[in-house]
């Protein structure tokens, strides 16, 4: 699944540069960047058992130096992966959103950042 989402989402930011990565974001990395995080995750049941599938719940972060940059970002993904089925996916879902500023040291450090939810439907 992993190998998976990062493909869809590589796909729809192009603008991105290819610098889509699970984890952290390397620190003074070029951006825009975007990073994506588990922060959830269980296979699902039927009344049987295990039945092949599980549902994740992951965090995508858009980041760029404006907020401007990090929205059109987050936009794109959230147009091309809400609704998306194929695949391993079952169903791609959006769940949140938030935005933050990042501090840095100096004005020129600071970093603009998108966070978007997914719920993420898939055979295990």
């Amino acid at each position: 699944m992993e190998a998976a989402f990062r493909a869809l989402l590589s796909a729809a930011l192009p603008g991105a540069g290819g610098r889509v990565s699970w984890g952290m974001r390397e620190q003074g990395g070029l951006l825009p960047a975007v990073t994506i995080i588990r922060i959830s995750g269980a296979p699902t049941y039927a009344m049987d058992g295990p039945d092949g599938h599980a549902e994740d719940r992951l965090q995508v972060d858009f980041h760029d130096r404006t907020m401007a940059g990090a929205q059109a970002l987050a936009l794109a993904a959230a147009a091309a992966l809400s609704g998306y089925r194929g695949g391993v996916f079952q169903g791609l879902f959006l769940a949140g959103r938030r935005d933050v500023t990042e501090p840095g040291a100096t004005d020129a450090d600071r970093t603009a950042r998108v966070s978007l939810d997914f719920m993420v439907h898939y055979r295990s």
